[in-house]
């Protein structure tokens, strides 16, 4: 068994769809440990190819996200107590990832395609580039940021997110704003020395940049206001408040996958608690959808524009006292019955 966690935000002015996949994890019940790290390869290789063939022909631009920290568990709770879950390691893990990535995107020839990633701090700059292939090897060691801009400009904060926090701890304790004045180049150097990278943890971040063809007719007649009509509407036809969201979604934590019997237990067990969920809405073909709450467009703080920080998180509150879930559907939406 294997999920992910992966989060959605359309920047619509900009044609852009940011992917964020925050959390990877399996239940060690399974026939082999290399069809067990088959199947996740799998599924997020089918995550974003149905991105890059159903979702990309309205977007001119796709970005994906990485943060990969090994640990022991992060969506089956107690999996790690299973013998049989294999863990993968700091630098294990991170050259996992690359490699799912470096295969998702091999045969994708149709868009102009730029791969970064970078670990932080200079004692692991070796380990980091050995990852590259002397040959053949079109990943960039770093970052898709300048080096001089300022932080809250251009890097986006995402949940759970270790790029996030420190941006957050910037804003709590500088009470002069003094953090508009820290640069990409300086921010890198503080990620690096505490929280998931401190006591000699190793962590990275993984860059994709595609870019549609220069002859994808993105701009034909009524693409564009029907693009921007749909998604400001909806991205569904069901609300959810933030309540129920987290109340159905806290049912399937409650539920532990620490050996095979149990495992198999809490799968017929979620399977019952979804089925009376989407029977409850009148849902028939077990996708749930969400409708979610439109953020306001905020200035950047050079006056150009918006940014993906601002379109994210930096919202001003909605004038009804409704609340509905902003999370992208991606959690839940393309689960089958």
């Amino acid at each position: 068994m294997t999920s992910i966690e992966a989060h959605e935000y359309y920047m619509i002015e900009e044609e852009t769809l940011n992917i964020y996949i925050s959390k990877v994890d399996t239940t060690g019940c399974t026939i082999s440990a290399a069809k067990k790290i088959g199947a996740t390869k799998q599924l997020i290789s089918s995550y974003i190819n149905y991105n890059l063939e159903e979702i990309k022909p309205r977007n001119k631009y796709i970005n994906v996200h990485v943060f990969a920290r090994s640990q022991s568990q992060y969506l089956f709770t107690k999996s790690s107590k299973n013998p049989k879950k294999h863990v993968l390691d700091d630098m294990e893990l991170l050259k996992w990832w690359k490699k799912v990535l470096e295969q998702t995107f091999t045969d994708s020839n149709k868009q102009n395609i730029k791969k970064w990633y970078y670990i932080p701090g200079d004692a692991v700059e070796s380990k980091a580039r050995s990852l590259i292939k002397k040959d053949n090897d079109n990943w960039i060691y770093g970052y898709p940021y300048n080096n001089e801009s300022k932080v809250d400009d251009v890097i986006p904060k995402f949940d759970d997110d270790a790029k996030a926090r420190w941006l957050d701890h910037l804003n709590d304790n500088n009470e002069n704003d003094e953090s508009d004045n820290i640069n990409v180049k300086d921010f890198w150097e503080m990620v690096s020395i505490g929280g998931e990278f401190s006591g000699g943890k190793i962590a990275g971040f993984f860059w994709v940049n595609i870019e549609g063809s220069k002859s994808e007719n993105l701009k034909s007649e009524g693409y564009e206001t029907t693009l921007l009509e749909n998604l400001k509407k909806n991205v569904g036809g069901i609300t959810f408040d933030e309540q129920e969201f987290i109340k159905i979604l806290q049912k399937f934590f409650e539920l532990e996958f620490y050996d095979d019997d149990v495992a198999l237990k809490s799968s017929k067990d979620w399977s019952k608690i979804f089925e009376d969920f989407c029977a409850q809405k009148g849902i028939n073909d077990g996708v749930l959808e969400f409708v979610v709450e439109q953020p306001q467009e905020i200035e950047s703080n050079d006056g150009g524009g918006t940014n993906l920080q601002s379109n994210l998180y930096k919202r001003k509150p909605a004038e009804n006292n409704e609340k509905v879930n902003v999370l992208s559907p991606s959690l839940i939406k393309r689960v089958k019955k």
